[in-house]
């Protein structure tokens, strides 16, 4: 009973020995830059599962598109890319939106999101792409629901 008691000691003053690290975020290149970000081809490192994170928000002043990489089991680089669209009519279709700006992260690590954003000025129709290298290291692509956001960043 005392090893056990010792040992939960032993690691709780361990793991006070390493800070938490707070979550940290990639910057989206300039959009204009957008049109050549794309992911590298295929998984370099196998791992067993990622689960992420992927939506928009809304802040003061922007929308934002962004992944996080909420969980990795095994160490290995996690490609990701996150693209926000918007449009002026309602689509569901990418291809009819315009993009106004991507990230890439070669290496998306646990904890860490990238964030793709542009100003809310006017009312319009937003969606967000998100593109990643699946578990088995297939190339995958999601998509969020078109969002229509007013001036004043309210989700309507």
């Amino acid at each position: 009973m005392v090893s056990v008691v010792m040992a939960s000691l032993m690691l709780a003053s361990a793991c006070a020995a390493f800070p938490a690290v707070a979550p940290q975020t990639a910057e989206a290149l300039p959009c204009e830059q957008a049109a050549v970000q794309e992911l590298p081809e295929g998984e370099k490192d196998a791992r067993l599962w990622t689960q992420f994170e992927f939506g928009i928000r809304v802040d003061d002043t922007d929308v934002i598109a962004y992944v996080k990489n909420k969980f990795t089991f095994l160490p290995s680089v996690v490609h990701a890319r996150v693209a926000l669209y918007a449009s002026e009519t309602y689509t569901e279709d990418l291809d009819e939106m315009e993009m106004k700006c991507v990230s890439v992260a070669p290496d998306l690590d646990m904890g860490h999101e990238i964030t793709a954003w542009a100003p809310h000025e006017t009312t319009m129709y937003w969606r967000a792409e998100m593109n990643y290298y699946d578990d088995d290291g297939v190339y995958q692509t999601r998509e969020t629901g078109t969002y229509l956001i007013d001036a004043d960043g309210n989700i309507l």
